[in-house]
């Protein structure tokens, strides 16, 4: 690392002013808001500063998904919607496993997926069940709009 890509500012946690190693301790960086000295934020995330890390990221996802697999989620998602009941991402897992569609190189692509076909009105969102597939893990339940 150059002296340039030095952080300007020391750790408000920890006052360290340089960043190390992960072995060596803080790796505090300007703009970061992060110390691993001592593993918490060091200035509390804002929900706003949360929603637009949530939507960069599921956008970045998105445009490296592959879309003949997208397009096979769509079809299961439309097929899932016209269902009576409400259905989650793991019954879209397991009708994409049931087809034989290989997984996508990023498990998180169904994501960005299930975000458009609400956005579009495909499907309502219906509250939270346990995840049979993520260790009970609350996921979205979703009925398909009329």
């Amino acid at each position: 690392m150059t002296t340039t890509d030095q952080p300007t500012t020391a750790c408000p946690s920890c006052g360290h002013n340089e960043v190390h190693s992960p072995l060596s301790g803080c790796l505090f960086a300007e703009g970061s808001a992060y110390c691993t000295c001592t593993a918490r934020w060091a200035v509390p995330k804002t929900l706003a500063v949360a929603r637009v890390e949530r939507d960069t990221a599921m956008e970045r996802v998105a445009a490296h998904t592959d879309p003949a697999w997208e397009a096979q989620a769509v079809a299961v998602i439309v097929r899932l919607s016209g269902n009576p009941g409400p259905f989650t991402v793991d019954d879209v897992w397991d009708a994409l496993t049931a087809l034989g569609v290989p997984s996508p190189r990023e498990p998180r692509a169904l994501g960005p997926v299930m975000k458009r076909a609400v956005r579009d009105r495909l499907l309502i969102p219906q509250g939270y069940v346990q995840s049979r597939r993520r260790h009970a893990a609350p996921v979205r339940a979703y009925i398909g709009a009329p």
